[in-house]
This record gives C-alpha cells, structure tokens and sequence, in this order.
C-alpha cells in the first residue's frame, strides 16, 4: 500500500532536507553507533536494500581451479584485489591461480593474457596476484608476491603483456592499486610510504612520487609497517588505515585521525561515495558503511551457516576482501575470498 503524505508533512520533509547539511566524512567526530541496517527497506525495483548477489562463482568440489565458463559454472581460487571498469567489466587478481581474470557485464568469465608469456621473462610472471589496476592507455598494473623476496612487488604491463618494469622492497610490502579520479595514475601503498604511480605513454618507462607528510599525527612511527588499505577521494584527501584506526592526508600535506571513536579489526580496503560523506570498508570479511560517524554493518560472515549464500544483509553469508563501487553508488562489487566468488550488494 503506498503511503500518503499530506501537504503539511510534505512541507516539514522539504524544510528538513533543505536546512540539514551533512558534515564531511573526513571532518565527522560524531560517536558512533553500530547498526544492522533495516532489512525491509526496498529499492525502486523491489529488491530488498543489502541484498547480495553471486555473480561469478562454481563451489569447488573437485578438480581444476580455474575454470572460465558464465556465472555460477566459473571458478576462482581465493580473488582478492579488483577493478569495475566504465563498461562494467570487472578484472580479478585471481591469487590462488596466478593469473588475471575477467568477468563481463553478462557475468562471461575468462582468463586475461597478462603477462605475455611469450614477451616476458618467466621471472616475471604473476605469482599471487593480490592487486591490479587497468589505466586509461590499458597499461596494467599489478601487486604480486616476489618469489626473490620476503615481500610483494609491483609489475606493470603494457596492453600486450610485455613488462614495462616494477618495483619492491625487501623489508616492505606493497599494498593495493587504486584509480587517481583526476589523473591517469593509480595510488599505491609501499610500506609506510604513499605513492602515485605513473606510466608514460611510450609505455617503456614509469614513474612513482611518494607523498610527503609527517607522521606526527599517528599513534607512533610505523617504522617497517605496511599500510593495509587506501582510497582516493574525489575531494583530494586520501584516506588509509593504520593499526585499526582510519585516517586521511589532505591536499595540504596535513593528516589526521577520522572517527577515533572507531576502531577496526582487518581492514583490507576502503571506498567512498563521490563526496566522500560515505565510506565504505571491508573489515574481517565484513561490509560497513559510516555516514557522519555512525558505523553499520551491511553485510558479513553468517556463523550459523558458512556457506557463501545470497540473502539480505545478515542472512547472506559474506567474507568480503576487496570493493567497487559501482558509478551510480547503487552497488558495490566485491571478491569473497572463503567462497571464491565475485559477488555484488545493493545499496539503493
């Protein structure tokens, strides 16, 4: 039954939306609150809001991992890093099988030549893909174990899969790839430092600048401690976790602590609306959204039955590792490493 407003109601409504203004998320030290968010509110479609879907994904029973076929024949070995394309294309740092894959907007799953294998010296190809970035020119970008070295190595390709270069660090580890929305770049994590990293168009070099900034603001000197996580905001702050907590580098080379109230478990990515009054977290497998200091939790692990299933917020069971938002905020695509799946919620 649809409701009725009358015309008093409806005025009150306007004047609220008129005079209230959300503070920015950045900015918020409201204390937090930690909901299930309602699970009977309904997207102009029908769909239950946090409704979760498996979009790619074979349960393993027996035989290969890594199998290309549509949807629910595909199978994956532990995905963890990815990234939506303007198309709706999804790429997938496939961890366990060493390799690049994609899935369509038609949920087609197949394999990504990259590196060529033909072009590139076996001692760069993929060993455990965990990140990956796909910039403007289609040069690809990717975070994998270095079989050398104790840590991660960043490898970039061009489109035909012959290396461009890389780089690592035998004490630090890298971590993540995420999109610069203004620039044909992607940030990245290299230990305590934060970086933008850059190929030419000659696609035969690249380079990377770090970021400046004191660390007076964090809890101590990270030393030889890896950032887990970043976003890039549209706002020009950049947002990244430290030992639990969430904090942010303003385009003024000044930081600080966002939400203190806060503290997470295992952050392993963060996203944002396009304002970034909203942000969005992958915590121990869990979905939570924090709108002006208030903390819910969407989606996670469902502990009476831990078996991958699609349901509506708390009756799905999620384990989710890395998040794309979709361009209309209307979903965010996700990996679920325990049920090797790409899988998306619905937030509107």
């Amino acid at each position: 039954m649809k409701r009725k407003f009358t015309i008093p109601a409806m005025l009150l409504a306007l004047a609220c939306l008129t005079t209230c203004k959300k503070n920015d998320v950045a900015e918020s030290k409201i204390s937090p609150q930690i909901d299930n968010l309602a699970l009977t509110e309904m997207t102009i479609s029908g769909v239950p809001v946090n409704s979760v879907f498996t979009i790619a994904r074979a349960p393993y029973k027996s035989g290969a991992t890594l199998v290309n076929a549509n949807g629910k024949n595909a199978r994956f070995n532990n995905p963890f890093g990815i990234q939506l394309m303007a198309d709706g294309t999804i790429y997938v740092a496939d961890t366990g099988n060493d390799i690049i894959r994609m899935v369509s907007p038609t949920a087609d799953v197949s394999s990504f030549a990259v590196p060529n294998h033909e072009l590139t010296n076996p001692a760069y190809w993929l060993h455990s893909p965990k990140y990956l970035g796909i910039d403007d020119n289609n040069v690809v970008y990717t975070i994998d174990d270095d079989p050398s070295e104790p840590t991660d190595r960043v490898l970039i390709f061009t489109p035909d899969g012959a290396l461009i270069g890389g780089y690592g660090n035998q004490y630090y580890d890298q971590r993540d790839m995420v999109k610069d929305p203004y620039a044909n770049a992607f940030w990245s994590i290299s230990g305590n430092t934060i970086q933008k990293v850059t190929a030419k168009k000659s696609n035969f070099t690249f380079n990377y600048e770090p970021i400046v900034f004191t660390n007076k603001f964090l809890p101590d000197e990270p030393g030889y401690y890896t950032y887990p996580a970043l976003f890039a905001g549209y706002n020009g702050v950049i947002y990244f976790a430290y030992k639990g907590k969430l904090y942010k580098h303003s385009k003024d080379n000044t930081g600080a602590v966002i939400f203190p109230e806060l503290t997470f478990n295992n952050i392993t990515c963060i996203t944002a609306n396009k304002d970034s009054r909203t942000l969005y977290v992958a915590d121990g497998g869990y979905i939570k959204r924090i709108d002006n200091g208030k903390l819910s939790i969407i989606a996670g692990p469902n502990k009476t039955f831990p078996d991958g299933r699609d349901g509506v917020g708390s009756k799905a069971d999620v384990n989710a590792k890395y998040l794309a938002l979709s361009k209309d905020e209307s979903a965010i695509y996700f990996s679920d490493s325990k049920a090797n799946a790409i899988r998306k919620i619905i937030l509107k």
